[in-house]
C-alpha cells in the first residue's frame, strides 16, 4: 500500500523538478538541493534513444553533420570530398574544406618529408573554426619538413576511430600516429546510434568483435527507427522510469566504458606496432574542466599504465589563465594555437627526429 501511495507522489514530485515554472518557483534552498536531479533528468545523456529522437526530428539539410558528411559503410560517416563551404553554427559561419579524400585541409598536395596521421573527434576536426586555424593546422604550419594528415571526424568515438585507423594507415603509411581524444568520447564507444548508426564493439571470447552494422542510407535510418521509437516515448514520459533508465545506464557505463575502451585503443596500439609505426594517445583537455572534472585524465593514465605513449594536455589547460579562453565547448581560435604549441612540445620530447 505504502510504494502504491509513494511512487504517484515520486512521480509528481520529479515532473515538478524538470518543469520550468514550477521549478523556477521553488524557493533558493529547494533549487540548490534539486538542481542536480534536474540536470540529470534534462540532460540528454548518452543513449541511442535521444539520438535516434534528435535525426527524425531534425532536417537532414539544416543539420552540421550531414551537410559536411556522407553516409559511410564501415564508420557509420565521413567528410565529403571536394567541400568546400560555409556553414553557419549560431550566429557565424565557418569555412570547411576539404581534399579528394575528405580530409580537412587547405593543401593540395602533401610535399613535406615525413607525416603525422591525426585520428579524432571534433576538436581535432576543427568544428566552430575556419580551416587555417583549427590546430592541426596550425601544427602543420610549425613543423617545416613534417606534413599532418587530418583525419578526424566529428561527432567520433574509439570504435570509429579504430576503424578508421584499420582502414587508412597502409594508403597514409605515416611516421607518426596521434590518436586525440576528449572526456566525452570514452561515451561514445557504448553507442550503437549517434548522429547516425555507428560500427560498436564487444569483447567476446578474448576477441574484440565488431557487433553493429551500418544502415546503407538516411532513408532506412528514417524508417527502422521510426517503426520501433515510440514505444521509448511512451515509456519516457514517465520521469520516474526515466531516472531509473539513466541511472542504470550510467551505472553500466560506469562499470563497462573504462574495460571497452581499453581494448579499443590497444587494438589501435596492435595495428601500428604491425608496421612498426609509432602511435601516441592524446587526451585534449577541455578549457572548462577543473581538478574534479578528470575522467579523460584517468582513462589515459589507464593507458599509460597499459604501455602506450600518451600526451596529456590538460595540465597545460586547466593551468592557463587567459581570459580570452573560451569556458566550454570545442576550441577557439586561442585555445586552438594554445593546443598546437603544447603537442609540438611534447613531439619534440618523445620524437626529436620529427622537430623541424
Amino acid at each position: 500500500m505504502i510504494v502504491l501511495i509513494s511512487l504517484p507522489l515520486m512521480e509528481a514530485v520529479l515532473q515538478a523538478i524538470t518543469h520550468e515554472s514550477i521549478y523556477n518557483s521553488f524557493p533558493h534552498f529547494l533549487k540548490q538541493r534539486t538542481l542536480g536531479i534536474r540536470i540529470f533528468l534534462n540532460t540528454p545523456g548518452h543513449t541511442d534513444f535521444f539520438w535516434k529522437e534528435r535525426f527524425i526530428n531534425i532536417p537532414q539539410e539544416k543539420d552540421f553533420l550531414f551537410s559536411l558528411h556522407d553516409i559511410h559503410p564501415t564508420r557509420g560517416w565521413w567528410p565529403k570530398p571536394h567541400l568546400h563551404m560555409v556553414f553557419n553554427r549560431g550566429t557565424k559561419g565557418y569555412h570547411y574544406t576539404t581534399n579528394d579524400s575528405g580530409h580537412r585541409t587547405l593543401q593540395k598536395n602533401y610535399e613535406k618529408k615525413k607525416t603525422i596521421m591525426l585520428i579524432g573527434d571534433s576538436f581535432t576536426f576543427g568544428v566552430d573554426l575556419d580551416d587555417a586555424y583549427i590546430w592541426p593546422a596550425v601544427l602543420d604550419s610549425m613543423l617545416t619538413e613534417t606534413n599532418i594528415i587530418n583525419l578526424a571526424v566529428a561527432g567520433y568515438g574509439p570504435d570509429q576511430m579504430l576503424v578508421t585507423l584499420r582502414e587508412e594507415i597502409d594508403h597514409i603509411h605515416p611516421d607518426l600516429i596521434l590518436v586525440n581524444f576528449i572526456a566525452e568520447d570514452l561515451m561514445r564507444s557504448l553507442l550503437t546510434f549517434r548522429d547516425f548508426a555507428k560500427p560498436r564493439f564487444e569483447y567476446v571470447n578474448g576477441k574484440l568483435v565488431q557487433t553493429q552494422k551500418i544502415l546503407s542510407s538516411i532513408s532506412e535510418a528514417r524508417e527502422k527507427i521510426q517503426s520501433s521509437i515510440w514505444r521509448q516515448r511512451i515509456i519516457f514520459q514517465s520521469k520516474l522510469i526515466k531516472l531509473s533508465y539513466v541511472l542504470f545506464k550510467n551505472i553500466n557505463y560506469q562499470m563497462s566504458y573504462s574495460d571497452i575502451n581499453l581494448k579499443i585503443f590497444m587494438a589501435m596500439n596492435q595495428v601500428a606496432h604491425e608496421r612498426g609505426i609509432p602511435l601516441v594517445h592524446v587526451f585534449l583537455a577541455n578549457t572548462g574542466e577543473n581538478n574534479i572534472d578528470d575522467t579523460g585524465e584517468k582513462f589515459l593514465r589507464q593507458l599509460e599504465k597499459q604501455g602506450s605513449q600518451v600526451i596529456n594536455t590538460r595540465p597545460d589547460i586547466t593551468s592557463n589563465k587567459d581570459p580570452r579562453f573560451q569556458r566550454y565547448g570545442h576550441y577557439g581560435l586561442h585555445e586552438s594555437r594554445f593546443v598546437a604549441g603544447v603537442i609540438k612540445r611534447e613531439i619534440n620530447k618523445l620524437f626529436p627526429e620529427l622537430h623541424k
